[in-house]
Parts: C-alpha cells; sequence; structure tokens
C-alpha cells in the first residue's frame, strides 16, 4: 500500500509540472528547466517503480518459501511412512519365509517323489511371491551389479519354474543385480505362463530379453494400465495375480536403466527388456 501511494504521489507530481510547462509561454527559453524536470520525474517513478516491485517480489518470496516449507515437510512425513510401510513389508515377509524354508528342506529329505516336487515347487513360488511383493514396496535401493549370464539366469528360472513349454534360445550377458534380474525374468515368464495357451519362448540377443507367449493378449486399452500397480488384466481371473508382477519388472528396469516395452496382438503378448 505505501508503494502505490508513493506511486500515486510521483504521478500527481509529474501532472503539476506539466501542466506548468504546458503553460509556459517559452519552451526554447526554458529548455534547460523543461529537461532537468523531466530527468528528475524520470527517477522519482524509476525508483517508486522499483520500490513497489521490491516489495512485491518480497511477498512472492515470502510465499514460496512457505509453500516450500509445507512441502519438505509433507514429503518428511510421507518419508517416514512409506520407511515404516517398507519395514513392516520386508518383517512380514521375512517371518513367512522361514517356515517355507524348512518345509522345503523337509520335503528334500524326502523320497523323490511327485508329492514332494510338488511341496518344493509351491515353497519356491511362495518365496518369489514373497519377493515380488516386498519389491513392489522397495524404495532407493542399490543394486550389486556384475556381469551376469543371462542364459544362465533364465535357464535357473526354467528349473524353478518346472514347465516344459518354457523355450531359450540365444545368448547375452549384461551388467545387472543377479538377484532383481532374476525377478525380473521369473515374473515375465510365469505371467506368461499364466495367460499362454502353448509355449513360451524367451529369446536373448544383443538387443535385450524378448519373452513371447501365444495367448489371448491385451487390448490396446491396457497397454498403458498394466505395468501400474495391483492392476489385474482383463483375462486375471484364473491367473492368481495379485496385480505387481509387472509392476515390479517396471522398478527393476528403471533401476538398472533399462527398458521395458509391450506389444500383443490376437496371437499373443511379447514382453522386451532393452539392455
Amino acid at each position: 500500500m505505501l508503494a502505490v501511494g508513493i506511486l500515486a504521489l510521483c504521478l500527481v507530481f509529474f501532472a503539476a509540472i506539466l501542466l506548468r510547462i504546458l503553460g509556459a509561454n517559452d519552451f526554447v527559453a526554458r529548455s534547460d528547466e523543461i529537461v532537468f524536470y523531466l530527468l528528475f520525474i524520470s527517477l522519482v517513478f524509476s525508483g517508486a517503480l522499483y520500490f513497489l516491485l521490491y516489495i512485491q517480489s518480497k511477498k512472492i518470496a515470502k510465499i514460496i518459501y512457505e509453500k516450500d516449507k509445507k512441502l519438505k515437510k509433507q514429503a518428511s512425513k510421507i518419508a517416514q511412512q512409506n520407511a515404516r510401510q517398507q519395514s513392516l513389508i520386508e518383517g512380514i515377509c521375512h517371518e513367512i519365509k522361514n517356515p517355507v524354508a524348512i518345509m522345503r528342506l523337509s520335503a528334500q529329505s524326502l523320497q523323490a517323489s511327485t508329492f514332494a516336487q510338488k511341496i518344493i515347487y509351491s515353497c519356491d513360488k511362495i518365496t518369489k511371491l514373497l519377493d515380488t511383493l516386498n519389491s513392489a514396496f522397495i524404495g532407493d535401493i542399490e543394486p550389486k551389479i556384475e556381469k551376469i549370464d543371462l542364459r544362465e539366469l533364465a535357464l535357473r528360472v526354467k528349473n524353478e519354474l518346472a514347465d516344459e513349454r518354457i523355450e531359450i534360445s540365444g545368448q547375452k550377458c549384461v551388467f545387472c543385480d543377479r538377484e532383481l534380474m532374476g525377478l525380473l525374468l521369473y515374473n515375465l515368464i510365469s505371467n506368461a505362463l499364466k495367460y499362454s495357451s502353448g509355449r513360451v519362448i524367451i529369446r536373448l540377443s544383443k538387443s535385450g530379453i524378448f519373452v513371447r507367449d501365444f495367448g489371448e493378449g491385451f487390448s490396446k486399452s491396457e497397454k498403458e494400465l498394466i505395468f501400474k500397480k495391483f492392476y489385474k488384466g482383463q483375462n486375471h481371473k484364473n491367473s492368481g495375480s495379485l496385480g505387481f508382477g509387472l509392476w515390479a519388472c517396471k522398478q527393476i528396469c528403471k533401476i538398472h536403466s533399462f527398458l521395458l516395452k509391450a506389444n500383443s496382438t490376437k496371437h499373443g503378448s511379447t514382453f522386451a527388456v532393452l539392455c
């Protein structure tokens, strides 16, 4: 308000001097005086305008500071809530893994029977499910980067899933975290097996990993949704999906700066990890 008042006074002063100049009989004789008045008015007007802008900038800076302080406080609360949530999930997963590991060891001690193999397979499936659940709530993590043979890793996943429909071709080595990349392959391949009516092809090449199934595929409207947390596709009824396997794959790719893409037709879907 003070700056506005000063600006108004300057304008009134400028108008008064202008009227005096216009009322003068001899402009040429008083040219020096006219120039002086004009310069003086310009300086006063510029000073008042600068003061007005300075006051406004201080107000804006204060508003920005208060907003920033509020946002930082909210971000801190969210970070604390996420940390507590992550700690809870990790604790639950750890507590469930212990009895599952005991069951697996007990099944291994039994005679090599189909029943024992089913128990081992179920235990491994629960463990992978817990790893996926845990990764779905992980924030910033530091991957243990090393050179990994993806064919060897894919073969290990194939043995864990124990499904003859899985076909692996090609060879590729990449620098990545072994456990995270194993979880990514497990989720992509097991997801393909759920929806595929036939074989599932894993192709390794220079450009990356390609997992193809021969199921019904997904619609164009679902393409941007399938990687969202807890999203279940239209054909999820008999899949046993919890809805965050592909989301976890997306996060693992982000950690490694890899690109995850998906394409689908009526003859099946292809998921590509470009690395």
